[in-house]
């Protein structure tokens, strides 16, 4: 088993719940990253199948995440983004973001979404801008015209703006 976790380490990221008879303070599983939470085994039995539940609700939720992302990146492929570049990754990690937190408002991307992406990232806000207006401009390059304006419903010939490709992307998923 323990072979098993160390091989894939993220499939299992936050699924342990430990029963134990120490304090959940005594307990050095804490800041394991396998592990969800820590539960007295005097709990009451009601509080630990709430735990257990809201552990389900979170798995779940990650699992509704990945299936989003597999949309994103398959809109972001037709577009012609390059997957290898780091601006079209946080282009995904953007419409991610806006997609899992619809109630906010991220109608200033420079202001609400960008400095999130940097900060996830360990890097600035102008340099999550500046890859993701690149790997537009090489998107726009490499994408057939026809493609642009039936996607984003143009009749001419334009680069569509960064706000442009993710609320569209948005509102086709």
């Amino acid at each position: 088993m323990d072979i098993l976790l160390k091989k894939d380490k993220r499939a299992y990221e936050k699924s342990v719940i430990i029963i134990s008879t120490d304090t959940v303070e005594k307990l050095k599983c804490i800041n394991n990253p396998l592990v969800f939470c820590c539960v007295n085994r005097t709990e009451d039995f009601s509080n630990i199948y709430m735990k257990v539940k809201k552990l389900i609700q979170v798995k779940e939720n990650r699992k509704q995440i990945g299936k989003i992302k597999q949309r994103i990146l398959r809109e972001i492929t037709y577009l012609g983004y390059n997957i290898s570049y780091k601006g079209t990754n946080y282009l995904v990690e953007c419409i991610e973001l806006i997609m899992s937190n619809k109630e906010r408002d991220f109608s200033n991307l420079k202001e609400n979404v960008y400095p999130i992406i940097a900060k996830r990232n360990n890097t600035t806000i102008h340099n999550i801008k500046c890859n993701i207006n690149k790997a537009t401009e090489q998107m726009y390059c490499e994408c057939d015209r026809e493609v642009l304006k039936k996607y984003f419903g143009f009749n001419d010939d334009i680069k569509p703006t960064v706000k442009t490709v993710i609320y569209t992307i948005f509102n086709k998923i």
